[in-house]
């Protein structure tokens, strides 16, 4: 695949992701309109509709403090500030559509609900800093601009805008992410501490019955469907749950491979928050003339950077396949006494310790 097509494969993918993330705030953010005061109208009211007493943000997090003398944490205080600016700012712009770029701060004010509800810390301060970047920097600025200057600065704002929103939609993937894959490795331990409990009543079952030490011991090299019908109903029970445990656990490495996986890609949604936290640090202004390109050849670098990591992910990605083929083999009869003979050591060592 050549470059270009490579980076366009990306930026649409995580476009869809984002897209199908968000498919209800986006197709709210519709209902916003070519009227100023009327979209101010629809923010204020979003914004008094989040409830920072439910929230599932951590009190450490919601009672966050840059200046020790707000009466709130950081959050709380943007969201007061931005309230009181609206409700109190002199009538004026209906003249000038400003759709899109109300559109892209509605956008935000709904990331920013959504991240003190679920308790999204990465996301809820980046979305702040959004919302109080885009009103205080760059809408108020419009009303004052002539004219000939006007478009083309609020084109830049658009696409700033755009990319900001970007940002915060990957900090979000990211908080999610982070969530779920603690969810998963947390489950993931449970799992191993089960087998290991269940190692631990076989250790104990074999302590107390030392004749099958020995009988364990000579079918080590034997495999069940050549020699089981010699075999004691009791050594036949063992040997099935050893091969279980083996393949049980050849199962939980896998899972945690994949969670490896998982961690692989965060690191790839990062690596992207990373380099989209340097374009919306360069916020338009009105006198510069090159702003659109300045923001076009920043995002160029963005996708290229995107790429290149995408393609490592990948590597793994066929690396994981292969160790799934080499897992399906698992089953077969050859196999399984090296999995019994596996097994074996780790249950003569805990029949060592209870000894």
């Amino acid at each position: 695949m050549d470059s270009v097509g490579a980076s366009v494969s990306w930026f649409d993918k995580i476009k869809k992701e984002i897209n199908e993330t968000n498919s209800d705030i986006e197709t709210l953010a519709q209902n916003i309109t070519t009227r100023k005061t009327e979209n101010d109208r629809k923010i204020i009211q979003l914004l008094k509709g989040i409830d920072f007493v439910s929230s599932g943000l951590s009190a450490e997090i919601l009672d966050k403090k840059t200046n020790p003398n707000q009466w709130c944490g950081d959050l709380q205080y943007a969201v007061e500030i931005l309230i009181n600016h609206l409700t109190h700012d002199t009538p004026r712009g209906d003249n000038i559509d400003m759709s899109e770029i109300d559109r892209s701060l509605y956008l935000i004010a709904r990331m920013f609900e959504g991240a003190v509800i679920h308790g999204e810390v990465e996301t809820a301060f980046a979305a702040k800093a959004g919302l109080m970047n885009g009103f205080f920097n760059i809408r108020n600025k419009i009303f004052s601009l002539d004219d000939n200057v006007r478009d083309n600065y609020m084109q830049a704002c658009k696409k700033y805008l755009d990319s900001y929103y970007l940002y915060i939609a990957v900090k979000n993937i990211i908080d999610k992410s982070n969530e779920n894959l603690r969810r998963k490795q947390d489950n993931l331990a449970g799992e191993f501490r089960k087998l290991e409990k269940n190692k631990d009543k076989m250790a104990y079952m074999i302590t107390v019955s030392p004749e099958l030490v020995d009988q364990l011991s000579v079918i080590q090299q034997q495999t069940y469907l050549q020699s089981h019908f010699m075999w004691s109903p009791e050594i036949v029970d063992l040997y099935r749950m050893l091969v279980e445990f083996r393949i049980t656990q050849s199962g939980l490495l896998f899972k945690g491979y994949l969670l490896e996986a998982e961690e692989k890609r965060i690191y790839f949604y990062k690596e992207i928050a990373t380099k989209l936290e340097d374009i919306v640090r360069t916020v338009p202004v009105p006198e510069d003339p090159d702003i659109l390109l300045k923001l076009q050849k920043m995002m160029e670098g963005t996708i290229s950077k995107a790429e290149k990591i995408d393609s490592d992910f990948d590597v793994l990605g066929n690396m994981m396949n292969e160790f799934d083929k080499k897992l399906q083999s698992v089953g077969r009869s050859k196999q399984q006494s090296k999995m019994f003979a596996g097994t074996w050591s780790d249950i003569e060592k805990k029949t060592g310790e209870q000894t």
